[in-house]
C-alpha cells in the first residue's frame, strides 16, 4: 500500500504543484500570501513534503517594499534552490535589490515594479538564464554600466504607470544593446514611455516583434511609431502588434500607421479594436 514515505520525490513535487496556486503578478503581490501559507503548511505534512515545498516556495518569489529581504538572506542559504520567477514590488533601496539578487540563482523571468536597481545588477550570474523581463516604473541610482553584457532576453514588457517613477533612457538604451535581438517587446505606450521609444530608436536591437497597447491620443506617439517603422532597423522582417484601446481602427492615427507598415513591409495586426 503505497503512503506518504513510498512516493517518489517528483511525484511529491507534481502533487503540490496541482494542489498549490501558482502566483500570478497580474492579480498583485498580495495573492501570493496564500500560495506561502498553504506551501508552509505542506511542509510540515511529513518530512519528505519538506524539500519539495520548499523547492516551491523558492520558484516563484515576491517581496514588497523591502520588508522580508533581509530576514530571507539571513535564514537561507544562497542559491539553495532554483527560483525561476521573482517580482520585486516597492523596494525602494538598490542595496536591498542587489542583495536579494546575490542570494538566488536561475531566473527566468523578472518583474521589477516600482523598484529602484542599478544597471549592474545585470551583470549578476543570477540573471544569466534571463528570458523575460518585465519593468514598470524602474529607477536607477547608479552611474554603472552593463559593458560586454548579453543578455538573451525572448521577452521584454515595459510599462510606466506610476508617474513618481521612470526608467532612465541611457538604462534602457544599454539594456536594448545588450539584448541584440529580442522576440518579443511589449510596449504601454502613454506619456511616460515616450524616452523608452527615443532609447529604442538610438539602439542597434533588432526584434521580431512589438506588440504596443496604444491608448492615448497624444499625436507624438504617432510620430514616435513611425519613426520606429521607417528609421531604424529594429523590424527587420518583423511585425508590429497595436492593441488600440479605445481607438478605432477609422482614426486617421491608425489608418495613417497601417498605411506606413504596408509601405515598409512590415507585418501589421490590429489587436482589440473597440468598435
Amino acid at each position: 500500500m503505497a503512503t506518504i514515505q513510498s512516493c517518489p520525490p517528483e511525484i511529491t513535487l507534481r502533487v503540490l504543484e496541482l494542489t498549490v496556486e501558482e502566483y500570478d503578478f497580474k492579480y498583485g503581490p498580495g495573492c501570493d500570501r496564500e500560495r506561502r501559507r498553504q506551501l508552509r503548511s505542506t511542509a510540515l505534512v511529513a518530512r519528505d513534503w519538506t524539500k519539495p515545498s520548499q523547492m516551491l516556495l523558492w520558484r516563484n518569489m515576491v517581496f514588497v517594499k523591502g520588508s522580508r529581504i533581509d530576514k530571507f538572506t539571513q535564514a537561507t542559504l544562497p542559491g539553495r534552490y532554483r527560483t525561476v520567477k521573482l517580482h520585486l514590488y516597492g523596494i525602494r533601496s538598490w542595496t536591498k535589490t542587489l542583495k536579494l539578487l546575490n542570494h538566488l540563482r536561475g531566473l527566468v523571468h523578472l518583474i521589477l515594479e516600482e523598484t529602484t536597481v542599478p544597471t549592474s545588477a545585470f551583470q549578476l550570474p543570477a540573471l544569466e538564464d534571463l528570458r523575460k523581463l518585465h519593468l514598470d516604473g524602474v529607477t536607477n541610482p547608479a552611474e554603472d554600466t552593463m559593458t560586454g553584457v548579453k543578455i538573451k532576453l525572448q521577452s521584454l514588457i515595459l510599462e510606466f504607470r506610476a508617474r513618481s517613477f521612470s526608467c532612465p533612457s541611457s538604462m534602457l538604451v544599454e539594456l536594448y544593446d545588450s539584448c541584440g535581438t529580442l522576440e518579443r517587446l511589449s510596449l504601454t505606450l502613454n506619456d511616460e514611455v515616450r524616452a523608452s521609444l527615443e532609447a529604442l530608436l538610438s539602439s542597434s536591437i533588432q526584434i521580431s516583434t512589438i506588440v504596443i497597447d496604444w491608448d492615448n491620443q497624444e499625436s507624438h506617439s504617432l510620430d514616435l511609431l513611425i519613426r520606429l517603422v521607417t528609421e531604424t532597423k529594429v523590424l527587420h522582417r518583423g511585425a508590429l502588434k497595436v492593441d488600440v484601446a479605445g481607438r478605432r481602427k477609422e482614426d486617421p492615427e491608425a489608418t495613417e500607421l497601417e498605411s506606413v507598415c504596408r509601405k515598409k513591409g512590415v507585418a501589421f495586426k490590429w489587436v482589440g479594436i473597440d468598435g
